[in-house]
């Protein structure tokens, strides 16, 4: 599971401030405006899967000798099947999805998340921070940086999430 979440999250995505002043609840019809940050916290609480992941520079990503800059269809199914839950109470759950890329790694596993001030950095308890990049009703986009010392690269993830 480490090394799935280690994907969904580093290729690697924010979180719950206040919506409505006795919780979060929309009404019926009721949109949230995703260029006014107070919503991204409100926009970030659901179910989100990994619908896309791209990288530069470009990287062997799966050690066959081949660089991409576009990772998604590179990747193991397993790494690309789980989800990623943001709950209102700042928890934030991957599961692993119908496959899982090692049998001996838990279904799923459960941090903390917040948010800076202005919601532009996920910071995710135990796996770093993310740059949001966007979010809307429907699409989260993430990215990091990792640095490869063997190889003295910083390679810059982004990594787009769909809601499901």
């Amino acid at each position: 599971m480490h090394k799935l979440f280690v994907v969904l999250l580093l290729s690697t995505s924010v979180l719950f401030s206040c919506q409505k002043e006795a919780g979060f609840a929309l009404e019926a019809g009721e949109e949230l405006d995703p260029s006014d940050p107070s919503n991204t916290s409100a926009l970030l609480v659901g179910v989100w899967k990994m619908s896309a992941n791209t990288v530069t520079p470009a990287i062997d990503y799966n050690g066959d000798g081949n660089v991409v800059t576009n990772v998604f269809p590179v990747m193991e199914n397993c790494e690309k099947d789980g989800t990623i839950t943001f709950t209102a109470d700042k928890n934030v759950t991957e599961d692993e999805g119908p496959t899982i890329c090692d049998p001996d790694d838990p279904q799923s596993g459960t941090t903390k998340w917040s948010l800076s001030a202005d919601n532009k950095t996920l910071f995710l308890e135990g796996w770093g921070t993310r740059e949001v990049v966007s979010i809307t009703a429907s699409t989260l986009i993430l990215k990091y940086k990792l640095y490869d010392a063997e190889d003295d690269i910083e390679y810059t993830f982004t990594v787009t999430f769909t809601k499901q």
